[in-house]
C-alpha cells in the first residue's frame, strides 16, 4: 500500500516519502492528465468533468486490499 485512488481522478502516495516513489506518482499523475485533457477536448467536457468521471472509476475499480482516500482518509478497499 504504497500509492492509493484519489478522489479526483489522480493518485496519491499512501506510507511511503521515498523519491522513487514520489516519480512514479508524478508520472502517473502527468500521464491521467495528459489523457483527461484529450477526453475532455474530444467530448466537449472541461478537464474537471473528465476528472470527476475518471475518479469514480478509478475507485471503483480499485481491486479489494487497495487504498483509496475518502473523505480525506486512506481507507483499505
Amino acid at each position: 500500500g504504497i500509492v492509493g485512488e484519489l478522489s479526483n481522478g489522480y493518485v496519491g502516495l499512501v506510507s511511503s516519502s521515498s523519491a522513487e516513489a514520489k516519480s512514479v506518482v508524478a508520472d502517473v499523475n502527468d500521464q491521467r492528465r495528459q489523457i483527461y485533457a484529450e477526453q475532455a477536448k474530444k467530448n466537449n467536457k472541461t478537464l474537471a468533468e473528465i476528472e470527476a468521471i475518471a475518479a469514480r472509476r478509478n475507485i471503483d475499480r480499485t481491486q479489494s486490499g487497495h487504498y483509496v482516500k475518502v473523505n480525506g482518509a486512506w481507507q483499505k478497499k
